[in-house]
């Protein structure tokens, strides 16, 4: 199960309206998702308009660029009109099925296409990525394909820095944010495929052709993705994982029949170093598991006055001359719990 959000970027006057969302299952928006797959729109009611529910951007009736409104076309209308910064979202749930050997296709979201109203866009989208449902810690190594399938929350906090953000929520392994221009998504896109009027928004995580060394845990075949496999060394955290591998590789060689089949693997690993090394061969994509703010120590206990020593714990800090940039900032004490 992924789950999949898109989100006004910026602030809006006059709200946002979000008439098809496609989904794909490779990153160039030319693969299908499998026939087998299930998506639904999990906006809850309040987040629509009477009449525009959240389901009308997934009915396959507004799959195209043009400006005026005539017949044919549904819309999903945001309930705010003022509109914070992703206040107004639209969020689908991808079901794929059980046994993945069924499945006619990859089992994964690698790209998405938006068409907005031309009217009423958002010049700036957010899009969010999540598997399954918020769980507890998977029990160990010993069973990775069911933890890949869970959400589990890492006790520390993660900064957005793709969204400008403090923290990025649990539920989600990984955020996108895309600059678009009305009447169709693409004239300013940061980062995207322009096609006659529609956009293509890769989702795409870690960095391909790269392999991060370190002394590898845990090896599964279950991720379908690397986006899958950067979530489940999220899910190994309190584990020790700091960065993962993940090879994606099709070949016809396996017998005499014009045939493709893939190898997927996903590496989870400890005591990585930060600095990747480029990989020969195609199909590897590696990642780390990101700045990870887990909690800090004072030696002695902080008296006014007197100087202490302060030890931030995580993952992901920066080394070499970038670690000089970090910096700790003081602030009073309001009483709130927070890191």
């Amino acid at each position: 199960r992924v789950r999949v959000r898109v989100a006004n970027g910026q602030e809006l006057r006059f709200g946002m309206r979000v008439r098809e969302i496609e989904v794909y299952s490779d990153h160039e928006c030319s693969t299908p998702l499998p026939a087998e797959a299930v998506v639904t729109a999990v906006s809850p009611a309040s987040s629509a308009q009477e009449d525009h529910p959240p389901s009308l951007a997934i009915d396959g009736e507004g799959a195209d660029s043009v400006v005026d409104d005539g017949t044919g076309i549904t819309e999903w209308w945001s309930a705010c009109l003022d509109c914070a910064v992703e206040e107004a979202y639209v969020e689908l749930e991808v079901e794929f099925p059980a046994d993945r050997a069924d499945a006619t296709g990859p089992c994964r979201v690698g790209s998405i296409v938006i068409h907005q109203d031309p009217n009423n866009p958002s010049p700036v989208v957010h899009i969010m990525q999540g598997f399954g449902a918020t769980d507890s810690p998977p029990g160990g190594p010993a069973a990775p394909q069911e933890a890949s399938r869970r959400r589990t929350r890492i006790a520390g906090v993660r900064p957005d820095f793709v969204r400008g953000q403090r923290e990025l929520d649990h539920r989600w392994t990984r955020s996108w944010m895309y600059r678009t221009s009305a009447p169709a998504l693409g004239a300013e896109l940061q980062c995207g495929m322009p096609d006659e009027g529609m956009t293509c928004l890769p989702l795409v995580c870690g960095e391909p052709d790269v392999h991060y060394t370190g002394v590898t845990f845990l090896e599964t075949t279950d991720p379908e993705s690397a986006c899958a496999c950067q979530d489940l060394c999220q899910s190994y955290f309190a584990a020790g994982c700091t960065s993962w591998r993940y090879y994606d590789f099709s070949d016809m060689h396996f017998s005499t029949q014009d045939e493709t089949h893939h190898h997927r693997r996903c590496f989870l690993q400890r005591n990585s170093i930060q600095h990747p090394e480029p990989y020969p061969d195609a199909g590897w994509t590696s990642g780390s598991v990101g700045l990870v703010l887990s909690g800090m120590d004072t030696a002695p206990a902080v008296a006014a006055g007197e100087s202490f020593t302060l030890t931030v714990h995580g993952a992901g800090f920066a080394v070499g001359e970038q670690a000089a940039q970090q910096r700790v900032k003081l602030v009073p004490d309001t009483g709130a719990v927070d890191l």
